[in-house]
């Protein structure tokens, strides 16, 4: 009984106790400041949730990534992967990662979609000029299996591209 009242207050005060009530608290952020573009991208997200028998959806702070591009434009990633479905989990991802949508602004306002798809992960490498981007993606796209994940960049641009498996 002393042991286990000693375990409770170490995990409490090294954080663990009520950690899974801080994972189901609502996360939230206002999509209404992103363009239009953006905001679409965002509502599929909702749609999706809404055609799976979703209850609700909750974006991750982090869900929206501005990125400075040539020429003073913005490029916006926007990743699903934290997105909460309410009552309908593994709405956006799979085995082959989660969605991951890259947009680009063109000038004049307008804003293209260059690159639509699910990724396992992806990280922004160091350097200047247009981002490089490297994505982790299933081993299918290297010509192998799920495991391990096949690594792929590209420059992000204004022109949309997209991974293929070999055949």
């Amino acid at each position: 009984m002393i042991l286990r009242l000693l375990l409770v207050t170490f995990m409490a005060a090294a954080g663990f106790v009520g950690a899974e009530a801080e994972d189901t608290a609502p996360l939230s952020v206002d999509i209404s400041g992103h363009p239009g573009a953006v905001q679409k991208s965002l509502q599929r997200a909702i749609a999706e949730c809404n055609n799976e028998g979703g209850e609700g959806v909750t974006f991750a702070p982090n869900t929206v990534r501005v990125l400075n591009l040539a020429k003073g434009r913005a490029g916006y990633i926007v990743n699903f992967n934290e997105i909460k479905c309410e009552g309908r989990g593994g709405v956006y991802c799979g085995t082959g990662g989660c969605d991951l949508d890259i947009l680009v602004e063109l000038g004049g306002g307008r804003i293209r979609t260059v690159f639509s798809d699910r990724v396992r992960d992806y990280e922004i490498l160091p350097g200047r000029g247009a981002p490089i981007i490297r994505f982790a993606l299933h081993g299918a796209y290297c010509g192998g299996h799920g495991v391990p994940s096949c690594f792929k960049s590209h420059v992000i641009t204004e022109r949309p591209f997209k991974f293929n498996m070999p055949r």
